[in-house]
């Protein structure tokens, strides 16, 4: 092996990769990709396609195309011999996932250049050269398909080459999936989730919440027509409305406010809810039975679809920050690969270094906290994925450990739970959460998670 992806030319390109990621649109993000390759090596031509589904025929508008003409999809489509022989191809792919090869050791080239494939659309399209790339995603059930192509006049790609491909296409693959989410989080809105669906109704990427909603919607993905959809509320708690891009279904679910669908007397108790209070207090302070609000409360249950107070809570007081976001990537040699903006000021303010947050996070800890930020963490053969959650002023005077509990707390976690996850005994769960208790003046589970949801 050449180990050319730790040169420092590989380093700038994989930078540059996911600064792309940020700056430039989801339609115009794989163009940047290829052009930024072109700066490394020749490259004339290239597909790159995104799919849940290998085995089924391939459809136009599920592949970019780069400086490829109008048409050269359908005109491999068009051609069932041209189809086989690449079904063919790509069981060698799938038997060697994340192998870069070329064709023409798949195929001799005495034999590629009679082939069906090669004469009716290769040769027409003056792809004379190909490496092809197989890549799962770790993070979704996606996978990458990239072909990169060369000229006849061009040399064929050389071993070194491929390596350096090899090395990139997960980086390829990881900063689509943070385009896409970039995307999402410049257009949030309150009580609005969003998600990108191919066309065999596999979800791609999605905000927090948003495969609970298509639950709740009862929508069939792997049969969606976006006119019976769009505009129509096909929920008491949900409007839909939906668009095609690149072929893909970007769909959006506009959440009602929980507060629109209750009566205003419920919405009075709620109030109380959101606030810690247990049933008798609320009853004192509504001038009520405590039966009339056990009877208040189960309806408020029933039409929010929660089970216990403390989700109640979660969903009337909209819970969206306390879900932490996932701003920080580096690669297994701790390089930072992706730090968005609000991250940087963060560990900024909070005099963090990125070195102890990376060092910390490949231990292998779930959860831990630094100076009152919440880190939550993602290890991979490839990437440590890292969110973060700002709770230096809201909670200041809890420790590392007791912040990592009340977080767990804030999104529905049992003390079993939490003991499972932190691997720790659920004692010490039960002494840290009194703990947490005593430090922030609270009676309860329900007022823990009311403060950690913004509603006292």
């Amino acid at each position: 092996m050449f180990v050319v992806h730790k040169s420092e030319g590989f380093k700038q390109l994989v930078q540059d990769t996911y600064q792309l990621a940020h700056d430039v649109s989801e339609p115009m993000f794989k163009q940047g990709v290829l052009d930024r390759l072109t700066q490394t090596m020749t490259l004339d031509t290239a597909f790159w396609m995104t799919r849940s589904e290998v085995d089924t025929p391939y459809a136009a508008e599920e592949t970019y195309t780069y400086h490829l003409p109008e048409g050269v999809q359908e005109n491999y489509l068009k051609h069932p011999t041209v189809l086989q022989q690449a079904l063919e191809l790509n069981q060698v792919l799938m038997a060697n996932l994340g192998t870069t090869i070329d064709v023409k050791d798949i195929i001799p080239q005495a034999q590629w250049h009679k082939s069906d494939m090669y004469l009716l659309h290769c040769k027409k399209y003056d792809i004379e050269h190909s490496v092809m790339t197989l890549y799962p995603s770790d993070h979704n059930q996606m996978i990458a398909s990239i072909s990169l192509n060369r000229h006849a006049r061009h040399p064929a790609f050389t071993p070194q080459e491929r390596e350096l491909i090899q090395a990139f296409v997960p980086h390829m693959v990881e900063a689509q999936r943070l385009n896409t989410l970039y995307h999402f989080q410049r257009h949030q809105t309150a009580h609005t989730l969003r998600g990108v669906i191919d066309k065999h109704g596999k979800v791609i990427e999605s905000d927090a919440g948003f495969d609970e909603a298509l639950a709740d919607i009862h929508i069939d993905l792997a049969n969606l027509n976006l006119s019976d959809i769009q505009f129509n509320d096909l929920d008491s708690r949900y409007i839909c409305q939906g668009y095609r891009q690149s072929g893909y279904i970007h769909l959006t679910i506009q959440q009602k406010s929980p507060w629109e669908i209750l009566s205003q007397r419920k919405v009075e108790v709620a109030h109380l809810l959101v606030q810690g209070k247990p049933n008798k207090t609320i009853a004192n302070e509504l001038d009520m039975s405590v039966e009339t609000v056990n009877e208040h409360m189960a309806d408020i249950f029933k039409r929010l679809r929660v089970r216990s107070r403390y989700e109640a809570i979660a969903v009337l007081s909209g819970g969206s920050h306390n879900r932490a976001q996932p701003p920080l990537l580096f690669d297994r040699d701790h390089t930072l690969l992706y730090c968005d903006k609000t991250a940087a000021a963060i560990l900024d303010k909070q005099q963090i270094l990125l070195d102890s947050v990376v060092e910390k996070a490949d231990q292998g800890q779930p959860f831990f906290a630094l100076n009152g930020i919440l880190f939550q963490c993602d290890k991979t053969e490839t990437f440590i994925r890292i969110s973060l959650a700002d709770y230096s002023e809201s909670l200041s005077v809890l420790s590392a450990r007791e912040l990592v509990i009340a977080y767990l707390i804030g999104n529905l976690l049992s003390n079993n739970e939490i003991a499972e996850q932190l691997e720790i005994s659920v004692k010490t769960v039960e002494n840290q959460l009194t703990s947490i208790y005593r430090k922030l003046k609270l009676r309860n589970r329900s007022e823990l998670v009311a403060q950690l949801n913004g509603a006292v």
